[in-house]
């Protein structure tokens, strides 16, 4: 399978919808994420553990916004420069607008938990060791 990978160093910015995942992609066997952008291309990009932290949990057909901020650390501890990305979720895919409405119409419908009264103001007796 070819990729057409983009170039941080060229084009900084990508925006389009996510339109694929694959892991283990030699020849390091990462991930790799495919995009579709509005003109029709699609283009790949290789997963990060800055990348794949952020689109990972991300449902397919997902639009965003991918920004190169250049090489640097996350943390103090980090031993290593990272690539570091800005991503920001323009738009969610429609069933996801759905399953959202469906599960608030299903929480409204659920009968309401009712707490029975405890039983605490029942004296029982006392016994045993600490008993009176």
């Amino acid at each position: 399978m070819a990729f057409k990978v983009w170039d941080w160093k060229t084009k900084t910015v990508l925006t389009g919808k996510l339109t694929a995942k694959l892991s283990k992609i030699p020849p390091w066997g990462k991930k790799v994420y495919g995009f579709e952008l509005e003109n029709g291309e699609v283009w790949h990009i290789w997963g990060t553990t800055v990348l794949v932290g952020e689109l990972a949990p991300l449902p397919f057909l997902t639009k965003v916004k991918i920004t190169y901020l250049g090489k640097g650390r996350v943390s103090p501890e980090d031993k290593y420069d990272k690539l570091l990305f800005d991503v920001v979720v323009l738009e969610l895919p429609n069933r996801t607008k759905k399953a959202a409405k469906l599960d608030k119409a299903l929480a409204a419908l659920q009968p309401k938990k009712v707490r029975k009264n405890s039983q605490s103001n029942i004296k029982r007796p006392q016994t045993g060791k600490y008993g009176a």
